[in-house]
């Protein structure tokens, strides 16, 4: 669920909306803008053009160092004892494994992503 403002190419004024993404799916979407993610009648649904770029937004951000450091802060906070010991149980440290995986491919990490996921 991603919400942002986005501002028109040439002009001065900022349409606010919300997009909802999922992996490879625009699921839906609401904006300020004239088409203002749906007809007229209200009956039939549009994607305006205002809702990709929250998505390419997103992506800028987290390609700026955004993933790193939550890997760093995580690192910080999650010892080899937590790990070590019952703290998780075997679904949430698979579910940890593959977020982790995620963010380390996002911030350039690719082979420590691929290493991770075949533990």
């Amino acid at each position: 669920h991603l919400k942002a403002p986005i501002p028109p190419s040439m002009k001065k004024d900022v349409y606010n909306g919300e997009t909802i993404l999922l992996t490879d799916t625009l699921l839906c979407c609401i904006c300020d803008c004239k088409s203002g993610g749906c007809t007229k009648d209200k009956q039939s649904k549009v994607a305006c053009v205002y809702s990709l770029p929250r998505a390419c937004l997103l992506s800028i951000l987290l390609a700026e160092d955004l993933s790193e450091h939550m890997l760093f802060k995580l690192s910080s906070k999650v010892t080899s004892s937590d790990i070590e010991t019952d703290t998780w149980d075997a679904d949430e440290i698979k579910s940890m494994k593959n977020s982790l995986s995620v963010l380390m491919k996002s911030s350039g990490e690719s082979a420590l992503a691929e290493e991770l996921s075949t533990d």
